[in-house]
C-alpha cells in the first residue's frame, strides 16, 4: 500500500511456498493486489511460475493499471475486465463506510470503490493535500521541498501529479476538473498561464514516466524532474 513495491525477495518466498505439496490436496489462491507494485526484477522472477504454476495452483493479478504491468507478465495471463459498479451505488457504499467525502475519494479512485476506500487513510490524505496545494500555487523552493518529501512514495506523487496536469488540461480546454474540482480556481489560473502544446506535452511525458515507478531508480531525483517539468509548464517563480 502507498508507496510500498512487491519485492523480488517476496515472490522467491512465494514460490518456495508453492513448491510445497498442499497438505489437504486442496486448491491454494494467490491473490496479487495490487499487481502493478511488483518492481522489474519481481515481476520478472514470476514469469517461471506463471508460466509453470504448481498443480492445483491459482495466480490471480488484479490490477487497476494493467499498463504498467510487464507485457511478458500479461501474456502469460488470461484477462478478466471487471466493470466499475454504478457511481451513485459506489458512492452510496463509501458514505454507509463512514466516508464523509465519497464523490471526491470515488473520482481519485476512477469510480472504483474498493480503491477509494484505501485513499481514505487519514495520513495518506494529509499527504494529498500537502501534495496538491504545493501545485495549487508553486514555487521553486516548494517544488523542490516535495521531491525530497515524496522520494519514497513516487506511485502516490506520479499519481497526484499526473491527475493534476490532465485537470489542468481540461481547464485549459474550457472544460470542468475532474479530479480536483475544489481547485478549480487554481487550476483555471495555472492554465491559463501554461500554453496548451506546453500542457499537452506534460501530461504525455508523464504517462510515459508512469512506467519508471517500477524501476529501482533514485526517487528524488526522478520526481524532482518531473516537478522541475511541471514547474516550467505552469512558470513557477
Amino acid at each position: 500500500k502507498g508507496g510500498r513495491h512487491i519485492a523480488i525477495a517476496e515472490i522467491r518466498a512465494l514460490g518456495e511456498v508453492l513448491s510445497l505439496a498442499s497438505h489437504q490436496g486442496g486448491w491454494r489462491v494467490v491473490v496479487l493486489h495490487p499487481a502493478q507494485a511488483m518492481n522489474v526484477a519481481a515481476a520478472n522472477a514470476l514469469l517461471k511460475t506463471l508460466e509453470e504454476p504448481p498443480g492445483n495452483v491459482l495466480l490471480v493479478l488484479v490490477s487497476h493499471q494493467p499498463g504498467r504491468l510487464l507485457p511478458t507478465v500479461l501474456s502469460r495471463c488470461r484477462k478478466v475486465a471487471v466493470a466499475l459498479p454504478e457511481w451513485q451505488s459506489a458512492v452510496d457504499w463509501l458514505r454507509q463506510q463512514g466516508q464523509a467525502e465519497p464523490e471526491a475519494l470515488l473520482r481519485e479512485a476512477g469510480g472504483a470503490p474498493l480503491v477509494a476506500l484505501e485513499y481514505a487513510d487519514a495520513e495518506r490524505l494529509s499527504r494529498r493535500e500537502r501534495f496538491v496545494d504545493v501545485l495549487a500555487a508553486p514555487s521553486a523552493a516548494e517544488l523542490s521541498s516535495l521531491g525530497q518529501e515524496f522520494q519514497n512514495r513516487l506511485d502516490e506523487a506520479w499519481g497526484w501529479l499526473t491527475r493534476w496536469a490532465h485537470d489542468l488540461l481540461r481547464v485549459r480546454n474550457q472544460d470542468e476538473a475532474r479530479y480536483f474540482p475544489e481547485h478549480a480556481g487554481a487550476l483555471g489560473k495555472l492554465a491559463q498561464a501554461a500554453s496548451l502544446s506546453g500542457l499537452l506535452q506534460l501530461e504525455e511525458e508523464l504517462r510515459q514516466a508512469g512506467r519508471w515507478l517500477r524501476h529501482p531508480l533514485n526517487g528524488q531525483l526522478l520526481l524532482e524532474s518531473w516537478l522541475l517539468r511541471y514547474g516550467e509548464v505552469t512558470r513557477a517563480k
